[in-house]
């Protein structure tokens, strides 16, 4: 919408028309047909920590849950779990802080994590259960409603401007 019509919509009501407008094509009379409220999108959000025992060519599927299986009797046992994840998880990227994943939706990190962490309540501890990346304890910590709207935004106005430089770029070759 140029810029001259965005302003005299803003003070019209549905149904009104207005007076002969100069536009950058002339002269246009314009009417507002409906106006739209903004869809605020809402997500429930997870805020976990996690201990990962991978499988792999050296380790098989059998150690590394009895493994999991030791570290989850440590906490139950009274370990905490920040202690016991940076001891012995072997997920890099949350290790150094006690297993913290941060906040993130259900499925963001796959389906057996997710199916996990809705069931769990806050503070409660996971059974040891299987993963693409091997076997997992989760301690679930928060959960909350998240406003994703200006998020979803911000990634479909990227989304827009990476295909027009692509277009621009492909009439250029």
């Amino acid at each position: 919408v140029p810029p001259a019509f965005a302003t005299i919509l803003q003070s019209m009501k549905p149904g009104q028309v207005t007076e002969p407008v100069r536009g950058p094509s002339g002269f246009q009379i314009v009417q507002l047909e409906e106006v739209r409220q903004p869809q605020h999108e809402k997500v429930t959000q997870y805020r976990a920590q996690d201990i990962l025992v991978a499988t792999s060519d050296t380790v098989s599927a059998e150690a590394a849950r009895a493994k999991a299986e030791a570290l989850r009797a440590r906490i139950v046992a009274g370990a905490d779990f920040a202690v016991v994840a940076k001891e012995a998880s072997d997920n890099a990227q949350t290790r150094a802080s006690g297993g913290d994943m941060g906040w993130f939706q259900a499925d963001a990190l796959g389906t057996a994590v997710g199916a996990q962490v809705k069931q769990l309540a806050d503070g409660e501890l996971s059974p040891v259960f299987q993963s693409d990346a091997g076997f997992q304890l989760i301690k679930r910590t928060g959960v909350r409603e998240q406003d994703v709207t200006e998020e979803n935004r911000r990634n479909q106005a990227r989304e827009i401007i990476g295909q027009r430089k692509a277009e621009e770029s492909f009439e250029r070759f």
